[in-house]
């Protein structure tokens, strides 16, 4: 998930071609201003692109079906400190 930070005009030269080069199917889904950010300088096309599957820019309902496959792994960048503070989750690293 991409958000609108400093550093997500890279989000394709910094973590998406990487991980793929590493053998990861990526999935991107942007907030609203992400989008807005990305368009502007048309990295949306690329990131479709180079992951060959769309770039998730708007909600769904819970009957509609997902344009991407189940993930097995969810990374948040950039994150800024108030996406990080506001949502912290439990996981199995992350203890309460």
């Amino acid at each position: 998930m991409g958000t609108a930070a400093d550093g997500i005009e890279t989000l394709r030269t910094g973590l998406v071609e990487s991980a793929i080069a590493l053998g990861w199917q990526i999935a991107v889904t942007l907030t609203p201003n992400a989008v807005r950010w990305l368009r502007a300088n048309d990295e949306l096309e690329l990131l479709a692109a180079v992951t060959g599957l769309p770039v998730r820019v708007t909600p769904r309902l819970p009957t509609e079906p997902g344009p991407h496959p189940v993930a097995d792994c969810h990374v948040v960048a950039p994150a800024s400190a108030n996406y990080v503070a506001s949502s912290r989750r439990v996981s199995p690293i992350t203890k309460p």
